[in-house]
């Protein structure tokens, strides 16, 4: 047998081989393992202004309906101010929030089974952009900023909240790599949760200290298309490049992406103009640059930037979640937080855009590439976290701890690799989760006990008078 022949057989032989064991479970064959574990963040943002509104009624019935959309997580916004762009002091106003409206808040979302990134921001009263922050005095600038990020950094830590971010679109603080990276640093001594920063649309490719972090937050205002009317097709053709783009940067820099804002408005043009700048001129009649025709509602547009924004985005490894701006408390005086079809501002509240929502967050988040083996696995944890938060949201928590305590264990089974032990301590969680009950209200145990009384009267009474009797 000639030396080619030899190795032509002896290479078909290896290929039967591994063939039969995979196949047959003879020897063991190296597969690939997945992803560690985390949670997608199927997010809303939760914003308004006002000091208190957060502690209203009407802020906790919005949030509950919230949870009802399938939505898990929470970017709650805090904004303090600086009188100028120039300026180099930071400072509450009474549009900030007050800490008790924060707190509050952020114990409402985690009720409600949801978790929070608290996301502090800083503006200016004279409406200009926070990317427009320049200050005059940089040195002045960071060390107030840093005391303002350090005090939501304490607030973090204290009420349990999962993520934090360390900025939000400070485009012109930004390039200060070094400034950026000594505020991060002090606020990992304090807050001990995972950290973002909320980088433009424009600016995420110029933040050189995102390996600080454990994401890069992105507020994915791209302009699309300069089109009135695209089709889901050409929205999604249109993400193509800033699809590709993030995920090569993100690749090369091993840190994940999250969308730490995008929305849309729902009129014509939206998707040349996401956010709300120059719609918020055109839509505005007291504006010289108010145009009605461009201001009707369209819900189909919003609901098709959803969807196409959706599509091009599950299910990637490097993506790890999306924040839409936004949802409002209801009783705001512009009636924005009951939203409507009649209604063309950003929320998607009670339009066709909701329904694309709670659709795709009904779905499970299973990361392209995820090992066959895993998918199982994977696929019970998010159930059961799907049936602890609705035992929170159902104010079912006696039992709850151990259905939380399985659920970490399952994490921590499938990040070694142990997938079906995994399903099996998920699935036990869920019939955990399931099984647990309701504290019931002290008013609930005081009727009770007067009804026991009650029945214990009324029995020792007819027993007194059938003693007389006899």
């Amino acid at each position: 047998m000639t030396r080619r022949r030899f190795l032509k057989h002896a290479v078909a032989a290896a290929l039967c081989v591994m063939f039969v064991a995979e196949t047959f479970g003879v020897i063991g064959v190296t597969q690939a393992a997945a992803l560690p574990y985390r949670q997608f963040e199927k997010g809303m943002s939760y914003f308004s202004f006002g000091s208190t509104i957060f502690l209203a009624a009407g802020s906790d019935r919005s949030l509950r309906d919230l949870a009802a959309t399938g939505t898990n997580w929470v970017s709650l916004i805090a904004t303090w101010y600086q009188h100028s762009e120039n300026d180099s002091v930071i400072a509450p106003t009474g549009s900030s929030p007050t800490d008790g409206a924060i707190i509050h808040a952020i114990g409402t979302i985690h009720s409600l089974g949801m978790k929070v990134l608290l996301k502090p921001q800083v503006d200016t009263p004279n409406g200009r952009s926070h990317s427009q922050i320049n200050p005059s005095n940089v040195t002045g600038w960071f060390a107030s900023y840093t005391a303002f990020i350090l005090y939501y950094a304490e607030i973090a830590q204290r009420t349990g909240v999962e993520q934090l971010s360390v900025g939000c679109e400070l485009e012109g603080t930004s390039a200060y790599t070094q400034a950026w990276i000594d505020v991060i640093r002090a606020v990992r001594g304090a807050y001990s949760g995972a950290l973002t920063y909320a980088a433009n649309w424009d600016e995420w490719q110029h933040i050189r200290f995102a390996r600080s972090l454990d994401y890069l937050g992105v507020d994915a205002y791209f302009p699309l298309t300069d089109k009135q009317d695209p089709t889901l097709a050409e929205l999604k053709t249109a993400w193509q490049p800033y699809e590709n783009e993030l995920e090569k940067w993100s690749l090369e820099n091993s840190v994940p992406i999250v969308f730490t804002e995008i929305g849309y408005w729902s009129v014509p043009g939206a998707a040349e103009y996401p956010g709300s700048g120059n719609l918020a001129n055109l839509c505005d009649p007291s504006s010289g640059q108010y145009n009605a025709t461009s201001c009707k509602p369209d819900q189909k547009l919003q609901a098709n930037l959803y969807e196409a924004a959706l599509e091009t985005f599950w299910n990637k490894p490097w993506f790890r979640g999306v924040f839409w701006w936004t949802w409002y408390p209801y009783g705001r005086a512009d009636r924005r937080g009951e939203g409507g079809p009649n209604d063309i501002h950003i929320s998607p509240h009670n339009k066709t855009a909701e329904q694309v929502l709670r659709t795709w967050y009904a779905k499970p988040y299973v990361p392209d590439g995820t090992p066959t083996q895993a998918v199982p696995a994977l696929l019970a944890i998010q159930n059961a976290e799907n049936a602890t938060a609705h035992a929170l949201r159902d104010s079912r928590t006696i039992g709850l701890d151990r259905a939380e305590d399985l659920l970490t264990q399952a994490v921590s089974a499938y990040d070694s690799g142990n997938y079906e032990s995994a399903r099996q301590l998920a699935g036990s969680a869920v019939s955990a989760a399931t099984g647990a009950v309701a504290i019931m209200p002290a008013s609930y145990y005081a009727a009770l006990a007067l009804a026991v009384i009650t029945a214990s009267a009324m029995y020792l009474f007819l027993k007194k008078r059938t003693r007389v009797r006899t």
